[in-house]
């Protein structure tokens, strides 16, 4: 199995212009999935932004988040 080792950092470093759209949502813990006035999902339905592209973001953000996780539970554990 491979497994992503990077951070939000990276993530926000490889999909820049998401992030960069992402500054005119509505609100600022928006998911970019459901949420309205989402300016993401609205570059994806004006064509500015891919819906796959939008798909791999949300993909390795899912992914960084899981491995965070998992950090912060060795670093407890291992504290014990």
């Amino acid at each position: 199995e491979l497994q992503l080792w990077a951070d939000h950092d990276s993530v926000e470093t490889s999909f820049k212009e998401i992030f960069d759209i992402a500054e005119g949502c509505k609100f600022k813990n928006c998911r970019h999935d459901k949420e309205p006035k989402c300016a993401v999902k609205k570059a994806v339905d004006q064509g500015f932004i891919s819906e796959k592209r939008l798909k791999s973001y949300h993909s390795q953000y899912r992914e960084v988040s899981l491995l965070e996780g998992r950090k912060e539970q060795l670093i407890f554990m291992n504290k014990r």
